[in-house]
């Protein structure tokens, strides 16, 4: 093998190392913004329920 196909061969190896660290990054990110979306869809679903249901929750009525 010559220096030239060496180098080439090398060059592959270095972007198929780059692309896969950087599917790696993207679907990492994905991830954490599908965790915050679904926190935010129950903290809003949570804060939905208290604006109809307001009286319910807020008391406990105990009788000995």
């Amino acid at each position: 093998m010559d220096a030239a196909s060496i180098s080439m061969m090398k060059l592959e190896s270095i972007q198929n190392s780059w692309a896969l660290g950087m599917a790696k990054n993207i679907k990492e990110v994905a991830e954490q913004r599908g965790q915050a979306m679904v926190e935010m869809i129950e903290q809003s679903t949570a804060m939905l329920e208290r604006s109809v249901n307001p009286h319910i929750g807020g008391n406990i009525d105990i009788r000995l």
